[in-house]
């Protein structure tokens, strides 16, 4: 009997049980000219099959049942548990997905039939628009959860806490909650991979941000290691990428597959699956570092702010107005606007065509605990913005810069951190995502420094998103698409 916290092997493709499960949900994709359909080794399908057997096996299946699907986009999962349980509420941040819409479309939470060819239950599927990191439900309100090939997209290991708490503390007494996600099989010793947005795990990581930020127990036994057989499947992901980026078909996935185990950049990985319950005499409170902070439930308040202007049908077509700015007003070389008084005389904001840089040097010594800089507030109109942190080194360090964006209320809009920073600061970029600013008459840039960092910040810039970085918007969401599917 396959356990149910495992890395996906070949030879689990041959097992009657998970044969039987991966005929059930895919079958209406197989291809007639493809023989044994349902052997073709493929990890999407691993993830969800062993998903739904868990929740067979531990009689969560039930139509009294309510599950909960966390960053479920257009799982087949969602669509398939309609026909087994009472009510699937599959949650993304459909509204406002952004780079991430590919996958996480608005009109999911419209006609979720668009996005499905085989049959469902309508009426019991309910797409809801939320962030992982908060999930807006009572305390123990579901029997079931899935996540598959979503919380290691999440952009860092403290979210990845927040979201297995939430997963957590919204499952019931007796209930399951199942996890795939992606495996470092290997790689730089601290390393966890070469995108923060493809978070490559270790047994240590689960064991951290996953299982003990849950609060929540394994069931079984854990087994982390890949048959000799798999480890020879290793094909590396730009050559696999551009075969599953040809015309689907039998010949093609013959040629594609099994997708076991990639290599990129200096790691090798594969798919995980875990699975959690809630004991019944489950009392909590050991997890509560994971809890999500209020700094960050505000982050997510002004996301859904923003979600709510797009569904109203904001057009997020404007453009910066700098000329607004009145250069006698709030003066950046103010030194007592600013709250620590470590800011030079020196630090300025200069202008540059549509884009605003604030600063030459600034020196950043966080070394007795943590430091906060706030910049000057700079006026723009709404639009799609990339916001830079430009880091010229300094001595090596462990901690991380924090930047937010913060509003002429203090809401704060956006947050991003940088990896730790060590020697390899040296010309370190930290970069947000695009971020949406609905309403921005004072945006304000806010760093803080933990940890020991010791570094010197160059430049802030804040410019509108061009076509270079739509493209490269682009290029990552169909790469994390394709890590998603690996099919």
């Amino acid at each position: 009997m396959l356990p149910y916290t495992k890395l996906c092997e070949i030879e689990d493709f041959q097992t009657e049980e998970l044969r039987r499960l991966i005929t059930q949900i895919f079958g209406h994709e197989f291809d007639p000219a493809l023989e044994d359909d349902e052997t073709v080794a493929d990890s999407k399908r691993w993830e969800i099959a062993m998903a739904v057997r868990t929740l067979e096996d531990h009689d969560v299946l039930q139509r009294t049942a309510d599950v909960l699907g966390v960053g479920a986009g257009l799982e087949t999962t969602s669509y398939f548990l309609t026909k087994r349980v009472g009510r699937v509420f599959a949650t993304d941040i459909y509204a406002n997905a952004g780079v991430w819409s590919y996958g996480a479309p608005v009109g999911m939470l419209l006609d979720p039939s668009r996005y499905q060819s085989a049959d469902y239950e309508e009426d019991r599927l309910l797409p809801m628009h939320m962030d992982a990191r908060r999930l807006r439900f009572p305390d123990e309100s579901f029997d079931g959860i899935y996540s598959s090939g979503s919380i290691e997209h999440l952009g860092s290991l403290e979210y990845v806490a927040n979201c297995a708490h939430e997963m957590g503390r919204v499952i019931k007494k007796g209930g399951v909650l199942t996890v795939a996600t992606e495996f470092k099989l290997s790689g730089p010793h601290d390393g966890i991979g070469w995108d923060p947005f493809v978070i490559l795990f270790d047994p240590d990581l689960l064991n951290k941000h996953i299982i003990e930020a849950s609060g929540l127990s394994l069931l079984g036994d854990a087994t982390y290691e890949i048959s000799d057989e798999t480890a020879k499947l290793s094909q590396p992901l730009v050559e696999f990428l551009g075969k599953v980026d040809r015309k689907e078909g039998a010949i093609v996935r013959s040629e594609a597959y099994p997708n076991l185990v990639l290599s990129h950049e200096g790691y090798a990985f594969g798919s995980v699956h875990l699975a959690l319950y809630k004991p019944r005499d489950y009392v909590g409170g050991s997890n509560a570092w994971a809890a999500p902070s209020e700094q960050l439930l505000d982050v997510i308040a002004a996301d859904n702010a923003s979600s709510v202007e797009v569904l109203a049908g904001n057009t997020r077509k404007a453009q910066p107005d700098m000329s607004s700015q009145n250069p006698n007003s709030d003066d950046p070389r103010n030194v007592e606007a600013m709250p620590l008084g470590v800011i030079p005389a020196w630090y300025e904001r200069l202008t540059a065509g549509r884009s605003t840089k604030i600063g030459t040097t600034i020196v950043v010594d966080a070394n007795d605990g943590d430091m906060v800089l706030q910049g000057p507030r700079v006026n723009l109109t709404a639009g799609d913005y990339i916001f830079e942190v430009n880091v010229a080194g300094g001595q090596p360090a462990t901690g991380q810069l924090l930047m937010e964006i913060t509003s002429a209320n203090g809401a704060v809009v956006h947050q991003t951190r940088s990896a730790s920073l060590q020697e390899t600061a040296l010309g370190t970029t930290i970069r947000t995502r695009t971020v949406f600013l609905s309403s921005a008459p004072g945006v304000e840039i806010k760093l803080t420094a933990r940890s020991h960092v010791v570094c010197m910040i160059t430049s802030i810039t804040i410019r509108p998103t061009t076509f270079f970085d739509r493209a490269r918007g682009r290029i990552r969401r169909e790469l994390s698409a394709l890590l998603k599917r690996r099919k």
